[in-house]
């Protein structure tokens, strides 16, 4: 159903009854006080630093590449007096240390050696007068035997830096970090001016969702809104992530303040410029895309519409992210572009060699194992990238019961523009945590503090959010909200999630047909691979929670709490049993053929793979039409599948083809039997038993379901006792079927 919410106004503040432009004022100068406090925590500490701040001198180096390699600029660096500085890299087997810096002097006027010592790489860094400029270009010609290349700027000591390119990561800071050095020169201040422009945008789109959240208020007051205000400046002020990372040409902040206007812009219901900032934060760093789910949701939420949800939360800013990769393509080529981003994503889901103290997802909330970035002269740390708790933790705390408190509204139909707001802004911090959540369960045991910045600069909102959750907790009932939550949304979330991870994970492991034989393929395959810990957690997490869902679903339409007991125990073995066939993973999508079940459904759910699951459930339809229908459609899918098993592999029996059959006949015995008016669950433990002998075990602690487990030990012979067992199955199926209410529960 399509949202019926106003739109906002395109631009400008939204000023809310006679104290809008006071309450504007007071956030405006919240902002202000922020930025001062910004500045005199972090970039007022490095004016003094004219050197590299920890990974600067992989950005600066690769922007220098980039500039050179891919974008074909010619940078002069220039120094602030005036002179220029290069790396001079030269071929240690042709020439030795001193005799390459001969030979640089020799052929450039002027030039003379920096003292800098260099280990790892075979070069020496010099400074020479501007009008050396064309002499120092020409140096690996007209020194061709020594030296191989002049790299602008002073590198840092590191083996071959002077073709780094940081295609870890995407493109979009080195371009503009290129052009700060392009028309800066070498100049450290410079090229960190953007870093604190970007914290700066970032704090003002936060400023602007804050102020958005207050104003959706119906009790607003000057002191809510000093309070509200309040957090942003407070955030400046004691979270040294937010300052520190507005001081390093890195690109943490960059990813974060533009997930913070993508924000706000989504706030503001512009969801295509959302979508666009969104991809330019990805652009700056994968991780800024971590809130393309929550985007995404918002948007088929607010508008209604699937296609534009898909669309505006994947579609663009995965095109966005792609369209800043076209200059590398245009220089070396799509195959190696693709190359490169494939092996990005293996690098992100690998842990780092030992060095800097890393932490974990809970300590990027906590604050845990900090990140120090730069270090006085007696050993005291000036800079150091932390997460301050009381923003972090608090922020996602607080976030997660604001997305709760929105979700819950719309379930039970009642949303507005106060809970997308608080959709929004409370699932930002939670998901952008998330994201590195599954990045750590993926492999990457090395997170540094210093990721925790996105987590910060969301967390604002979302802590200014507090006044407009109270508001909305007053006529917020947890028990109905709960309970819609669970038996709505719940099974259809993770039976979707349970059926693309299994999926990916089947396609790797062999059981589908593998990816194309590229080597642009393998790092992807080693970063999905079904037996990683992502996998494993995603399947267990997704199957809990299909099961405590249906069993809450089935449960609240019951007459009673012994009936409810009843069968929600019955679903609790559906789940076990499913997780002992072949076919475990794709339960969930057996339960989501069954929630609303027809022929194609059902036709689906038995190509699949059969298991126990799907039987059990059919045994809860509603009325014997719906059971009729599941039962038809699912003996068509087995015994399609059944098919294709027989035509590659032989089955446990002499001749595959009289098994075949004899399930044939057992499964046109449950046909029959589910037309019956009522439906058995002995008829399912049957069929149970039938399709998974190994079930006999928890078969047998079922209600009713004794004769079943001997039918699957029955059945576990193997050999001719096979063919005998399912035709066993199929009488007592039948029979058991036709009794009305005999050894089952029937559902009212």
């Amino acid at each position: 159903m399509r949202s019926r919410l106003p739109r906002l106004p395109p631009r400008g503040w939204r000023l809310v009854g006679r104290g809008g432009r006071i309450y504007a004022a007071i956030f405006a100068a919240a902002y202000l006080l922020a930025a001062a406090l910004l500045w005199a925590n972090g970039p007022a500490k490095a004016l003094g630093i004219n050197d590299y701040i920890s990974d600067e001198v992989w950005y600066v180096s690769a922007a220098v590449n980039v500039a050179r390699h891919v974008l074909g600029l010619h940078l002069v660096p220039r120094t602030a007096n005036g002179t220029l500085v290069y790396t001079v890299f030269y071929n240690s087997t042709a020439c030795s240390l001193a005799e390459a810096e001969a030979a640089a002097e020799a052929a450039v006027p002027g030039l003379h050696v920096l003292n800098k010592t260099y280990e790892k790489a075979k070069a020496f860094a010099v400074e020479a007068p501007p009008s050396a400029l064309g002499d120092i270009a020409r140096l690996p010609l007209a020194a061709r035997h020594c030296i191989t290349d002049v790299m602008p700027g002073v590198a840092p000591d590191s083996e071959a830096i002077n073709t780094y390119l940081n295609t870890e990561h995407p493109p979009l800071v080195k371009y503009i970090l290129a052009a700060v050095i392009y028309a800066e020169g070498w100049n450290p201040t410079a090229w960190r001016l953007p870093s604190l422009a970007a914290a700066l945008l970032g704090l003002g789109a936060a400023t602007y969702a804050a102020y958005r959240l207050f104003t959706l208020q119906r009790r607003r007051s000057l002191a809510v809104a000093a309070l509200a205000a309040a957090v942003i400046p407070a955030a400046a002020a004691r979270d040294p992530a937010l300052s520190s990372m507005a001081t390093v040409a890195m690109l943490d902040i960059y990813a974060a303040s533009l997930d913070a206007l993508a924000l706000a812009l989504l706030l503001a219901r512009r969801h295509r410029a959302a979508s666009i900032a969104l991809g330019l934060a990805g652009s700056a760093k994968y991780t800024g895309l971590f809130p393309a789910p929550l985007l995404a949701l918002a948007v088929r939420l607010d508008t209604g519409s699937t296609r534009k949800a898909v669309a505006l939360g994947i579609a663009v800013p995965l095109l966005v992210v792609a369209a800043t990769w076209l200059p590398f393509a245009a220089a070396k080529g799509p195959a190696w572009v693709l190359n490169e981003v494939a092996s990005s994503l293996a690098w992100h889901t690998t842990s780092r060699p030992p060095g800097p103290p890393s932490t974990t997802p809970l300590g990027l909330l906590l604050g845990r194992d900090g990140f120090v970035l730069y270090y006085t002269k007696d050993g005291k740390p000036l800079l150091a990238a932390v997460c301050n708790p009381g923003v972090c933790a608090a922020g996602a705390a607080i976030g997660a019961a604001a997305a709760g408190a929105a979700l819950a509204a719309r379930c039970r139909r009642l949303w507005g523009e106060k809970h997308l707001a608080l959709l929004a802004a409370g699932g930002s911090p939670l998901t952008a945590w998330l994201g590195y959540v599954a990045v750590y369960a993926a492999g990457n045991h090395t997170l540094y503090s210093f990721y925790s910045v996105q987590i910060s600069m969301l967390s604002i909102p979302s802590l200014a959010s507090i006044p407009l959750l109270v508001e909305e907790a007053d006529k917020l009932k947890p028990r109905p909200a709960a309970t819609c939550l669970l038996t709505r949304w719940a099974p259809y979330a993770s039976a979707a999630a349970a059926a693309i991870g299994v999926a990916a994970a089947a396609a790797l492991a062999g059981g589908w047909p593998r990816l194309p034989t590229w080597p642009v393929f393998d790092p992807l395959a080693s970063g999905l691979d079904p037996s990683s810990k992502l996998s494993r957690l995603g399947l267990a997490a997704s199957a809990l929670a299909v099961y405590t869902a249906a069993a809450a679903r089935t449960t609240e339409r019951q007459r009673s709490p012994r009936q409810g007991a009843a069968l929600a125990a019955r679903w609790l073995l559906a789940g076990l049993l499913s997780y002992t066939a072949p076919s475990a993973p794709l339960a969930p999508v057996l339960y989501l053929a069954t929630s609303r079940p027809g022929f194609f459904e059902s036709l689906l759910a038995g190509l699949s793979g059969p298991g126990p699951a799907g039987l059990l459930a059919a045994a809860h339809q509603r009325g014997w039409r719906s059971r009729a229908a599941y039962a038809a459609g699912y003996t068509l899918g087995y015994l399609a599948a059944l098919a294709v098993l027989a035509a590659s592999r032989p089955l446990p029996v002499a001749a595959p083809l009289p098994a075949v059959a004899a399930t044939a006949a057992a499964m046109g015995a449950a046909v029959a039997a589910y037309t019956a008016p009522r439906g058995s669950l002995l008829l399912s433990y049957s069929l149970a038993a039938l399709f998974d002998p190994s079930a006999a075990p928890l078969l047998a602690l079922a209600p009713g379901g004794g004769a079943a487990a001997l039918l699957a030990l029955a059945a576990s012979a193997g050999g001719r006792l096979y063919v005998a067992a399912v035709a066993a199955g199929a009488a007592v199926a039948a029979s058991a079927g036709l009794l009305a209410g005999q050894g089952g529960y029937t559902r009212k």
